[in-house]
């Protein structure tokens, strides 16, 4: 069972990760209506990209789905910046908000691996 009890602070510790990274990017997103706008934009960009692969390989699907969705409006904020929509934005970045809040590490599919069906972990791979 210690694998079991490794994994899971694994996976608590990038709960935490992904709420930081979260609040960063709606920092972030504030940050974009002044003088450094699309600055802010490009990191808000890079961190959700890292809260959306992080989210899925972790095992949090629908975080990875919500990162992903505002990457998307942050990537149409970037292109064509007087077209995009703050409020969609916004409202993609809440729902991200509240996914990740709500995350805890007995969800995670990595957390449900059956260590016995998987076998012994191999210590001599020559």
């Amino acid at each position: 069972m210690e694998e079991r009890a490794s994994l899971q602070a694994l996976i608590e510790r990038h709960c935490a990760t992904l709420r930081a990274n979260t609040e960063l990017i709606g920092q972030l997103i504030g940050s974009m209506a002044g003088p450094d706008g699309g600055t802010a934009a490009r990191q808000a960009l890079d961190l959700a990209h890292q809260v959306a692969g992080a989210g899925g390989s972790i095992g949090f699907r629908a975080v990875s789905t919500a990162a992903r969705a505002v990457e998307q409006e942050l990537k149409r904020a970037i292109q064509a910046p007087a077209a995009s929509s703050r409020a969609a934005l916004i409202v993609r970045f809440q729902t991200l908000r509240e996914t990740v809040a709500a995350v805890r590490p007995e969800e995670s599919s990595l957390y449900k691996l059956d260590f016995a069906r998987l076998g012994a972990p191999r210590r001599d791979r020559r």
